[in-house]
């Protein structure tokens, strides 16, 4: 069984076996990945077969080096298990879903065009820096890492386009420009979020592995 689904059944026997007061173990995860298990001393020791199949659990979680007397767990510092911060990639191939809709694409070109200042759902790609693609390049394998970051690059460029042509767009229609021009901008804006796209589906595959 891998390491990290015998933790998490470990976790559940730990809840199943002792009251809350004597093993708390709170579980949490954040935007970056992070999975959090703290443990904390029990104000009162437990005996017979409860306390054995606690000190069994956090033995597997812990290690047995963070037992005192008694068989109640030390204060320990939170301890962190690090996955890859993949949920931002995930995201952004959810957020630019609609570039393969026509009707939600001719819907983001009208809403610049006319000036909102906001479109909604139908958004251009999210920013993600290049140092979380680095970060998780180093999680991978040699043979995804390369593509992996080939898409990567790719992503940040159509990026980077897509959001600056937009911004060209309301700069144009706000100086009075034609409005040739304006819809030039989007449309470009467009295919580059369709180009985003793209990349962000080839990074997909890859870190849903880790």
């Amino acid at each position: 069984m891998p390491l990290r689904s015998l933790r998490s059944a470990v976790v559940a026997m730990a809840l199943a076996i002792a009251p809350t007061e004597a093993i708390r173990v709170p579980l949490g995860c954040t935007r970056q990945g992070r999975v959090r298990v703290v443990f904390s001393p029990v104000p009162e020791a437990c005996s017979g077969r409860r306390a054995a199949l606690r000190s069994l659990c956090a033995a597997v979680l812990i290690g047995p080096a963070s037992f005192a007397p008694g068989g109640l767990l030390r204060p320990l510092p939170s301890v962190a298990l690090e996955v890859p911060p993949i949920f931002p990639i995930l995201s952004a191939q959810t957020e630019l879903a609609w570039v393969a809709n026509k009707d939600d694409v001719e819907t983001f070109i009208t809403m610049v065009r006319i000036g909102l200042p906001s479109t909604g759902r139908l958004s251009t790609p999210p920013i993600i820096q290049f140092n979380l693609f680095k970060t998780i390049e180093a999680s991978m394998p040699e043979a995804d890492a390369g593509p992996f970051m080939d898409a990567a690059i790719e992503y940040i460029e159509y990026c980077r386009d897509a959001n600056d042509l937009v911004d060209l767009a309301r700069g144009a229609r706000r100086q009075g420009a034609p409005d040739e021009i304006v819809t030039d901008y989007i449309t470009r804006a467009v295919d580059a979020s369709v180009g985003a796209k793209k990349a962000v589906d080839a990074m997909a595959p890859l870190v849903k592995k880790l």
